[in-house]
């Protein structure tokens, strides 16, 4: 399973001093959604 994310975006969170727990912490699944319902093959 992979988790989707904007590299360019996590390079700059962390040039700007956000935390690298809040940077890598996984987002809340929309409501009614299971984790297999974001799997991208």
């Amino acid at each position: 399973m992979v988790i989707v994310f904007d590299p360019e975006a996590m390079i700059a969170d962390f040039e700007a001093g956000i935390p690298l727990d809040t940077i890598t912490r996984r987002p809340t699944l929309p409501d009614g959604k299971t984790p297999w319902d974001m799997h991208r093959a």
